[in-house]
């Protein structure tokens, strides 16, 4: 997990003077899964992460990507762990094999 996304949490939620538990209230969720987000002991779902977006008034790209080569580079992990997070839903609500799934993205 990229250890840009916690800084960011953490950066962006002191910069707006916003609570651990206004946030997490703003997000919908427990102050416990906001701070495991903070500590990167977890990641947002893809869900989260856009709420977490539309709470802080940015892009989830602007959330997840920074300015240098090694953002990006984690940016890119976690754009991974996200499709990879979504096609198992996928499957599992489809009953298919996750592999099967197939998750395109047209730039």
């Amino acid at each position: 997990m990229s250890h840009q996304l916690p800084r960011k949490i953490v950066a962006l939620r002191s910069t707006r003077k916003l609570s651990r538990k206004k946030l997490a209230d703003a997000v919908g969720v427990s102050v416990p899964t906001l701070w495991a987000w903070e500590t990167g002991r977890k990641k947002p779902r893809p869900v989260n992460l856009a709420a977490l977006a539309q709470a802080f008034a940015v892009s989830e790209g602007e959330l997840v990507a920074g300015g240098g080569r090694a953002d990006a580079a984690d940016a890119l992990d976690d754009l991974k762990g996200y499709v990879e997070e979504v096609r198992r839903s996928i499957a599992d609500l489809a009953r298919v094999d996750p592999e099967k799934v197939r998750i395109s993205i047209d730039l």
